[in-house]
C-alpha cells in the first residue's frame, strides 16, 4: 500500500514538472492567443482596447498610422510599481485579413504564427503606435482583430485582464457587406412566410367560391373551426 502511495506521489510530481507554466508572455504570444489571452481567463469588462486612427475606407497600398491603447484604471501594478515590479504592463496580438501591420518602431513588434505581437521591449507600456499598409487591391473588405492585455507586473497570469477590439475597413471599390442573420431568425422568418402564403391561398380559394357575398366575417366563420376544434368530425376529417 505504501509502495503504491509513493508511486502515485512520484507520478504527480512528474506531471507538475511537465505542466506548462503560464506567464504574462512578455516575449509575445502566438496562435494560442488567436481567441484571446485565455491563460488569463475570459475577456474582462474592466479592460478596454481602444483603436484610433484607422480609416473607414482605404486606398490601395496606402499606409495608415493608428494607435492601440489598453485601459484598465482599476489595475494596480505589482508592488505599486516598486522594486518588486518586473517592468511589465501590457501586451497585444493583432490579426488582419489583408495588408501588413508593423509597430513604430519595428522593434516593439514581431510576426508570430500569422499575427503581430509584442516584444519584450514593448511589454513595459499599454499604448503602442502601428502602421497598416493596405493591400494592393482596393475592392476588399478588411477585418482587423486587436487583443490587448493589461498585466500587473507579477510573475504569472493571475491579476491580468484582457479584452478585444475589432475593425472593418472597406476598400474604396469594395462592395457592401451583406448583413447576416442568425439561423434562428432565418428559421422563424421562413415559418412566418410559409404560414402567410398558406393563409393567403385559403383566403383566395374562399373568395373565388362567391366573390359577391365574400366578407372577412364569413371567411373567419369558415376558418375558425379548423383552427380551434379538437373534433376532427366537425371539420369533415
Amino acid at each position: 500500500m505504501r509502495g503504491r502511495a509513493t508511486l502515485l506521489l512520484g507520478v504527480l510530481l512528474m506531471a507538475l514538472m511537465a505542466a506548462p507554466q503560464f506567464t504574462a508572455a512578455p516575449g509575445g504570444i502566438g496562435s494560442a492567443g488567436d481567441q484571446g489571452c485565455t491563460c488569463h481567463g475570459g475577456a474582462s469588462p474592466d479592460t478596454s482596447v481602444l483603436v484610433d486612427g484607422l480609416p473607414a475606407t482605404y486606398n490601395a497600398s496606402e499606409t495608415y498610422t493608428f494607435t492601440v491603447t489598453v485601459v484598465n484604471d482599476d489595475m494596480a501594478l505589482w508592488d505599486n510599481g516598486g522594486d518588486d515590479w518586473n517592468g511589465r504592463a501590457g501586451g497585444f496580438r493583432i490579426l488582419v485579413s489583408h495588408g501588413e501591420v508593423t509597430a513604430v518602431p519595428e522593434t516593439l513588434s514581431q510576426e508570430m504564427d500569422g499575427g503581430l505581437t509584442h516584444t519584450d521591449e514593448a511589454n513595459a507600456v499599454r499604448s503602442w503606435t502601428f502602421e497598416w499598409t493596405a493591400p494592393a487591391a482596393d475592392d476588399l473588405n478588411v477585418e482587423m482583430t486587436v487583443y490587448g492585455n493589461a498585466v500587473n507586473g507579477g510573475n504569472g497570469a493571475g491579476g491580468d485582464h484582457w479584452n478585444v477590439a475589432t475593425a472593418s475597413i472597406a476598400g474604396i471599390n469594395a462592395g457592401a457587406v451583406a448583413p447576416s442573420a442568425s439561423a434562428l431568425v432565418i428559421f422563424l422568418t421562413s415559418i412566418g412566410l410559409a404560414a402567410g402564403l398558406i393563409f393567403m391561398g385559403i383566403l383566395w380559394v374562399f373568395y373565388r367560391r362567391s366573390p359577391e357575398t365574400f366578407t372577412m366575417e364569413r371567411f373567419w366563420g369558415f376558418l375558425k373551426p379548423w383552427l380551434t376544434t379538437t373534433d376532427h368530425k366537425e371539420v369533415g376529417i
